[in-house]
């Protein structure tokens, strides 16, 4: 979260393609979206990956091409474990 900080403090982040890409196990999920001047990444605890344009200081991305129903069913019960890991890769172009 930091470093999306960083990237949107040099001017990297505005308008630029966001790629999210979230393993678990053997499973992994891509999300493709974009970064506006108009996201804060004031938010300490949440992020929020959008399909509208709509920003809040929780939003990370907007207009998504995926939404959290598009997440497979095998990553969601494998994330339901007690002993669930799992990594978020996140690639700013």
């Amino acid at each position: 979260h930091r470093a999306i900080i960083k990237l949107k403090k040099d001017g990297h982040y505005s308008n630029s393609e966001i790629i999210f890409t979230i393993k678990v196990g053997p499973h992994s999920f891509t999300i493709h979206g974009k970064g506006s001047e108009k996201l804060t990444l004031k938010h300490k605890n949440d992020i929020v990956l959008r399909k509208s344009a709509f920003v809040c200081s929780r939003t990370l991305a907007i207009k998504c091409d995926m939404a959290s129903d598009d997440i497979p069913r095998e990553i969601i019960k494998e994330l339901q474990s007690q002993n669930a890991a799992g990594i978020m890769i996140i690639e700013v172009k």
